[in-house]
């Protein structure tokens, strides 16, 4: 998933990396490396366990950018996925009424 995220055509991007208190230490280390590296990557831990409901609502009060898109660990982005995305929502002709994974919804009717 990060490095899917690194190999992006869109370069104004920001990642959030949250551990939600996992027992498991090597996965954070790595990610905090990747962090130190890498100055758009951004690692945080919680203290305790809270769900993915209270990790999200964290990692987006950790969020500086306009637009935000989820992914969990296991997910990939095709390199231009992230340029798709800007590209639509900068569309002043035909602005997308919402985006959901691979699917672009620009009419109001559903």
């Amino acid at each position: 998933m990060v490095r899917s995220v690194e190999m992006q055509t869109y370069k104004n991007w920001e990642l959030i990396l949250l551990d939600d208190a996992s027992p498991e230490s090597e996965p954070g280390e790595f990610l905090k490396e990747k962090s130190k590296i890498n100055s758009k990557i951004r690692y945080f831990r919680s203290d305790k366990n809270g769900g993915i409901s209270v990790a999200t609502s964290m990692a987006l009060e950790y969020s500086v950018g306009d637009y935000v898109a989820f992914l969990d660990h296991d997910d990939k982005l095709v390199k231009e996925a992230l340029m798709t995305v800007v590209d639509s929502l900068q569309d002043d002709d035909e602005r997308p009424e919402f985006i959901y994974s691979d699917e672009i919804f620009r009419s109001k009717i559903f």
